[in-house]
């Protein structure tokens, strides 16, 4: 079911009851309820209601020209592209990484110059998805192999995001240090970066794998999807498809966004029987969160030895 074909269901409470005849204020408001109902299903269905399987790709390393000045991070005549974020470079033999603003992580102290670098694609830039509320479980190489929840010498147990994973390993939204157990091959570990959650800007995640891919490489993992916010654009303009089955739609997310209406200015009080109609919405409201009460919990998921699932 798309974003539109949902609109048109919730009209059928409201006055005017038709999305075309909708003032850009209105529409919003349809909107509002639309992306706070897919939030609420969200926040109170099981995990596994939200997740999907991704695969990514990660290309073979690449060789490029850069120029770099000693004792800064800033880059010239190459531009990172947004799929380069979080990646590892080698520049002149000095190791570094791509940050999330499209330079160097760390000041370069090598000599200024125009030099021949190596990009190293071991990281999946995770801005490029949907809004990630974590990743579910361990990643797949395509070769069978199943990535543990370390980085070289990481304590076994899975470190939570922000903490550091040893005395020479940092792991925080602004450094990441391992350069002195780097090195190439096939990926057997990851770790997780937490990133652009400072100054109220979006946050989103890097995952970061080791050894670093010397070939293309395919990765799958599953992610649990936070529910994205709608726009009138979304539904008047351009629809589209919600992820979610029509069943859960029907009985669960479009109570919710009705209820969501009845303090809208949409809601149609001057009708025949307008009360009872808002108490049978209170109603059916009530129905499904219980619809939602009677699902099967995540039963097993693993967790770290201090009590948080895998890959938080």
């Amino acid at each position: 079911m798309t974003t539109k074909e949902l609109a048109d269901r919730l009209m059928r409470q409201t006055d005017p009851g038709d999305l075309s005849a909708l003032t850009m204020r209105q529409g919003k408001e349809v909107a509002d309820a639309i992306s706070f109902a897919l939030m609420e299903f969200s926040t109170l269905c099981p995990d596994h209601m939200t997740r999907t399987t991704a695969s990514v790709t990660l290309p073979e390393p690449k060789t490029v020209t850069i120029g770099v000045t000693k004792g800064s991070t800033t880059v010239t005549d190459y531009t990172f592209a947004s799929d380069e974020i979080g990646c590892t470079i080698k520049i002149d033999g000095l190791l570094n990484e791509v940050d999330t603003t499209a330079t160097l992580m760390d000041e370069y102290h090598g000599e200024t110059g125009t030099k021949t670098a190596t990009l190293y694609y071991d990281a999946v830039n995770m801005a490029n998805n949907r809004k990630i509320r974590r990743i579910a479980n361990d990643p797949w190489v395509f070769d069978g192999y199943r990535c543990t929840h370390q980085l070289y010498r990481v304590p076994s147990d899975h470190a939570p995001l922000g903490t550091y994973h040893s005395t020479s390993q940092r792991w925080t939204s602004r450094a990441s240090h391992w350069y002195d157990d780097w090195n190439i091959g096939e990926p057997r570990h990851y770790s997780i970066m937490e990133t652009g959650n400072s100054s109220g800007s979006e946050q989103w995640f890097i995952l970061k794998v080791g050894p670093s891919p010397e070939s293309t490489t395919t990765l799958r993992f599953d992610l649990e999807l936070e529910s994205d916010f709608i726009c009138w654009t979304q539904i008047n303009h351009f629809p589209i498809d919600l992820p979610y089955s029509d069943q859960q739609i029907l009985s669960v997310i479009m109570p919710f966004a009705e209820k969501r209406l009845l303090t809208s200015s949409l809601f149609d009080w001057t009708r025949p029987q307008a009360k009872a109609v808002a108490q049978q919405l209170e109603q059916n409201y009530s129905h499904a969160r219980g619809i939602l009460d009677q699902e099967a919990p995540d039963r097993g998921k693993p967790q770290t030895s201090r009590g948080t699932p895998w890959g938080w």
